[in-house]
């Protein structure tokens, strides 16, 4: 027999568009650095959340080409964005992966910051600091403590959620692995819409605090504005660095 076709038919797309990326959660995101693509332009990294929350390089740092990251020296160099928009208890969740040039031991009783927002009033609101033998989970003047270790001249992967409450509530993932918490604070964090982001050191007294900055390298950080499940934690964890 024979069959003639004679009309185009044109059917909806079942599935993600051709060039979507697994992330999780892409539409909960409000900041996202994917130095997979070398998204730099001008000075500054571009937020590819579609928020336009940009990072301005500030005194040094700087994009790695060939190593897909964001990169710093450890003296006084950072990323800034502007106003985040978040306000209140808010919930959040940042991803990144970190590389540091100095072995943990010689962090000592000093913190070096992977990240904080504030610079308004207070000190940092939230954000991420490493000490010689754990992880300190900001809420502005206390936190929330977790045993943490790692190497060296490495990549590492850390992910913490918030889901409101306090820093209680936090809880915090390195390499796909949850950690437990050693000591808590049950205080509320109070973002106010004005409050930006700083990566690679943190905030003291509204104003950048480089004095222990990070020595290393950042890549592919995020920054949602939802509490992150722990199977889409694990998911971001087996994508890899570069995805």
């Amino acid at each position: 027999g024979q069959l003639t076709l004679t009309k185009n038919l044109n059917v909806p797309r079942i599935g993600p568009p051709l060039d979507a990326d697994d992330t999780p959660r892409r539409d909960r995101l409000v900041v996202e650095y994917n130095t997979s693509t070398n998204p730099t332009f001008e000075g500054a990294v571009r937020d590819t959340s579609g928020r336009g929350n940009d990072g301005v390089f500030r005194n040094g740092a700087s994009y790695d080409a060939n190593e897909k990251a964001l990169v710093f020296d450890g003296t006084d160099d950072y990323i800034q964005t502007a106003p985040l928009g978040f306000s209140g208890d808010q919930v959040h969740s940042v991803s990144l992966w970190f590389w540091s040039d100095d072995e943990q031991s010689t962090f000592s009783g000093n913190e070096h910051a992977l990240y904080g927002t504030g610079g308004v009033s207070n000190s940092t609101e939230s954000g991420i600091s490493l000490y010689n033998t754990y992880a300190l989970v900001w809420r502005s003047s206390g936190g929330t403590t977790y045993p943490l270790t790692f190497n060296a001249n490495q990549w590492n992967h850390v992910c913490m959620t918030y889901s409101s409450g306090g820093s209680v509530n936090s809880k915090l993932w390195l390499n796909g692995n949850e950690l437990t918490q050693t000591t808590t604070s049950s205080s509320t964090y109070s973002f106010q819409a004005s409050e930006y982001l700083i990566i690679g050191t943190w905030i003291n007294n509204a104003t950048v605090d480089t004095s222990y900055t990070w020595d290393g390298k950042i890549s592919n950080f995020k920054l949602y504005n939802v509490a992150l499940e722990p199977s889409e934690v694990r998911k971001l964890y087996n994508l890899g660095r570069t995805g």
